[in-house]
């Protein structure tokens, strides 16, 4: 998830742990450890613009890394004179803050190398959005209230006043931090799972409408949309094509469906025959690797309407009848001296927040109830897969668009991103 959210969960995840035994000190070594993965962002290689991308959420994510993060921060705060007798507290500390890391970025859909170095994976549950209030506000405000406490209770002279408090003092510490702990754990694990199971229910019951039939492997995703457990981006690969849709699943009431658009899923035998350089065919496999394997064509990106070198991410469309990624690979067929750049596309990211709320909150007139929405796909034609480029709706007409979003030299500026 986000920096804030990770340094938070750190830091109430070793006040919950040893709030007792280092009542001052145990949140900031958590924080700091919590966040420590993340500094994977500054590994720049020169010379080599997309590498420091492809390694974000890297080998610093993976279980692996634990141990030696976690000593790297009980290091640092050996700075400290007064900690030095508790060296075995502090690693512990860093330990478990540095451990809430990678679970919690693997918990959301952007891929984590959490099995790192037994595994070169990227794992995603789809259980969280890359940013969510619902997780992050409880977090810190159980964690200024045990530090609150740790400050007024934990003095020597309150702790040594009555046999009481000195054994009632370091329990009531943590307790915030536990409860604050506890809640981020209900929300992702048990409220997240609910609902994600809800929206692949609502996927496979369309997918069965279209004729489309799923077994064990069939890649299917059910990706929540940031600050929210309600609106989904729902994408499945039937006949070699990407189908996309979004759903809604409120906490109290029935799901409803804005049916989208499908397009060819791309491959390495596709990148082959755009005439990619071999340099330019090793960027677009690790951005296979990177994409878990969801690379489509835009339908426009600030380039002519099918374009072959731009290669977007089809897990984060920003609405389903679009494959207008809000980032995507550029491969650029010039003769200039860039191999390859990354295009964020942060003007489409802003303009359809308005757009994304109204979705969120049920407002949008396209969301319709899922049983009408079963009826249409029923009625519709079965998309022809010969069909190229993106589709959408009844009759399955392929659709174009021209969209003036990105464009000029601005789109090929390479920005660190920290989802």
């Amino acid at each position: 998830m986000d920096v804030i959210t990770q340094v938070v969960l750190g830091s109430a995840a070793a006040q919950a742990a040893f709030g007792r035994r280092l009542p001052r000190s145990a949140w900031l070594i958590g924080g700091l450890a919590g966040y420590l993965p993340d500094a994977d962002i500054f590994i720049q290689p020169p010379g080599d613009p997309l590498e420091g991308w492809f390694w974000h959420r890297h080998f610093t994510h993976g279980i692996g890394f634990v141990p030696l993060g976690a000593l790297l921060v009980t290091l640092l705060f050996m700075l400290i004179p007064s900690l030095r007798r508790e060296k075995a507290a502090v690693f512990a500390a860093a330990g478990v803050g540095i451990l809430t890391h990678a679970p919690l970025d693997a918990a959301t859909t952007f891929g984590t190398l959490i099995y790192w170095p037994f595994s070169l994976e990227r794992i995603s549950w789809d259980l969280v959005g890359i940013i969510d209030p619902l997780v992050t506000f409880p977090l810190m405000l159980g964690l200024i209230w045990s530090i609150k406490r740790s400050r007024s209770r934990a003095t020597p002279r309150a702790i040594a006043s009555t046999p009481e408090s000195a054994s009632r003092a370091p329990r009531s510490i943590r307790t915030p931090a536990i409860l604050a702990v506890a809640w981020a754990v209900f929300y992702i694990g048990v409220i997240g799972s609910i609902q994600h199971a809800r929206v692949m229910s609502v996927q496979a019951q369309l997918a069965q409408a279209r004729g489309h039939v799923f077994s064990a492997d069939t890649p299917r995703r059910a990706l929540p949309t940031p600050i929210n457990l309600v609106l989904y981006r729902s994408v499945y690969v039937h006949n070699g094509r990407v189908y996309a849709d979004q759903i809604r699943v409120p906490f109290f009431g029935q799901p409803t469906v804005w049916t989208g658009s499908s397009t060819p899923l791309l491959t390495r035998e596709d990148a082959r025959t755009d005439g990619l350089t071999d340099a330019q065919l090793d960027y677009f496999e690790k951005w296979i690797w990177f994409s878990q394997n969801w690379v489509v064509r835009p339908s426009s990106l600030g380039d002519p309407v099918g374009t072959p070198r731009v290669y977007a991410d089809a897990r984060y469309g920003m609405v389903p009848n679009e494959f207008m990624s809000i980032f995507a690979l550029e491969l650029p067929s010039e003769e200039i001296p860039v191999v390859a750049r990354l295009v964020r596309n942060i003007s489409l990211r802003t303009s359809r927040s308005g757009e994304l709320i109204d979705l969120i909150l049920g407002r949008d007139t396209r969301l319709v109830p899922l049983a009408q929405a079963l009826d249409a796909s029923r009625a519709e034609a079965t998309p022809p897969e010969a069909t190229k480029g993106p589709t959408r709706g009844a009759p399955w007409r392929p659709l174009h668009i021209r969209s003036p979003i990105v464009a000029g030299p601005t789109r090929a500026r390479i920005l660190p991103v920290t989802p």
